[in-house]
């Protein structure tokens, strides 16, 4: 089973910036897609 969600993801380039991605688990297994900048 494929469950996805949204989360913030905070990545530190000089100043904290914040974006939507999604997190996908699938069986024991995390997949993180940003979407296209």
């Amino acid at each position: 089973m494929l469950r996805c969600r949204v989360d913030m993801i905070f990545v530190n380039m000089g100043s904290t910036i914040s974006q939507m991605s999604w997190v996908c688990i699938s069986s024991n297994q995390q997949y993180l897609v940003r979407p296209p900048s």
